[in-house]
This record gives C-alpha cells, structure tokens and sequence, in this order.
C-alpha cells in the first residue's frame, strides 16, 4: 500500500520553514537537499526535517498540510518542539548518508526530469 508523508523541513538557524506532502520522503528529502545546496546563505538552506507523518490517504496527508500552514509561526514552533523535543533533524531517517550521496541525488534528479517530461506531454 502506498503511503503519503505530511513533513515540516527548515533552515538550519529554523529561521524558515516548509511544510509539504510527498509520496516518497526519502527522495523528496534529497531533492530539497539538491535544490538548495548553492543557496548563497547556507544557514538559509531549507532542508532539515524537524517534523513527518505517514497517512495512508493523500487526502489526510495534504489536509494536515493545510492545517499546519495555517498556524501562526509561534503555534508551528510549539508544535514542533511537542513532537521533537530535541528539535534534531531527523532526515537519517530516511536518507542513511546526510548529507546524501551523488547516486541518491541522481536518481532523484532523474525522476523528477522523467516527472516533468510526463506533465508536458500531451
């Protein structure tokens, strides 16, 4: 069965936050880490997962996605810290190396081009 991931990702200084809705955490988590990496303030790169969810139904995953963005900054902090205490990124989770290796970002680079590629397509 396919599972669906609600995730809160921030900036190491957790001055920025992004929260998002992927059938694939482990290659979405790669695919922030890939698109911000140049970023000219390093301490800016939103990629660290502070927070997940896994629902079986795109449908829950996207609806706690909608609730989360509705929050007030302070009420997603205080959010965060119930459900990780440490405010540890959790992204080794789902990525064994952090941060990840050129084949991971490869192939995900890959699927997101083959993703595009099938969105043009008449």
């Amino acid at each position: 069965m396919r599972s669906y991931y609600t995730y809160i990702i921030s900036s190491s200084d957790r001055d920025r936050f992004f929260i998002g809705v992927t059938d694939d955490l482990s290659r979405q988590l790669v695919m922030h880490w890939y698109d911000n990496r140049e970023s000219f303030v390093p301490d800016k790169r939103v990629y660290f997962l502070l927070w997940y969810q896994r629902w079986e139904r795109a449908v829950d995953a996207v609806a706690q996605a909608r609730t989360l963005k509705r929050q007030e900054r302070n009420e997603l902090l205080d959010f965060i810290k119930l459900q990780n205490p440490g405010n540890m990124p959790l992204n080794r989770r789902f990525v064994t190396k952090w941060p990840p290796q050129e084949r991971q970002v490869q192939e995900a680079v890959q699927w997101r081009n083959a993703k595009t590629l099938k969105a043009n397509i008449p």
